[in-house]
């Protein structure tokens, strides 16, 4: 029987990690959650937080050049050197849509959040570098970063579907921001750049229309960071 039960332990074990390859641990330590059964539709949480948007510029046309099981390793050889860079800088990736990475960074620590936000967008940009050494064509990215709060929840159908989600103003904001960042570079809002100030140097301050806004959202292209 002990022998059982330890193979049984090591079972749950192995698909509890399984399960955090798809739902980060930490999203259920926001929600209260001891575990992904408790989870249920509507379930949510406010919080400020740093977000990161990340996309391959013009990857459509440069997909078409591939074969479906080319466009998978591509994609995955970038986004494993990626990966890396975030967590190293205490983020945590919400999704991958696709070539596109949506990360968030919520210690608690807003001024944290927002140096660790701005720090892996330039770290990511320095090894896509590394990255273009061995790609049979220049891959170029853009990043948008705000800061503010967010709501972090459960979205979908309770019995077939469901997927944590970040919603909110400052969620749209930071898409947007990486839509309109310059090739291989990255754009912080106004809110990002207040709290991270004293650690990097930006261009001229821009406004930045905005799709469902009636206001230009202020903003500022990244030009280096201050390593400690």
């Amino acid at each position: 029987q002990m022998a059982q039960f330890l193979i049984y332990r090591r079972e749950i074990d192995q698909l509890n990690r399984a399960y955090e390859r798809f739902v980060p641990k930490e999203f259920l330590k926001l929600l209260n959650k001891e575990n992904i059964l408790e989870v249920q539709i509507g379930d949510h949480a406010e919080m400020p937080m740093s977000i990161l948007f990340s996309d391959i510029r013009s990857f459509t046309s440069l997909s078409e050049r591939l074969s479906p099981a080319e466009n998978f390793r591509f994609i995955n050889s970038y986004l494993g050197l990626m990966g890396p860079v975030i967590r190293r800088n205490r983020g945590i990736i919400d999704k991958f849509i696709g070539d596109a990475i949506v990360a968030r960074f919520d210690s608690g620590n807003s001024k944290r959040d927002a140096r660790n936000a701005v720090f892996a967008a330039w770290h990511m940009n320095e090894k896509l570098k590394e990255f273009n050494l061995d790609s049979f064509e220049e891959v170029k990215s853009r990043i948008g970063i705000n800061s503010g709060n967010v709501i972090l929840g459960n979205l979908g159908s309770q019995k077939h579907r469901l997927e944590y989600a970040m919603i909110g103003d400052n969620v749209n904001i930071g898409q947007r921001l990486e839509s309109s960042a310059p090739q291989q570079g990255c754009m912080l809002s106004a809110a990002t750049y207040e709290l991270v100030q004293d650690c990097v140097h930006v261009g001229e301050l821009q406004e930045i229309e905005v799709k469902g806004k009636s206001e230009k959202v202020k903003a500022y292209v990244l030009e280096g960071i201050q390593e400690d």
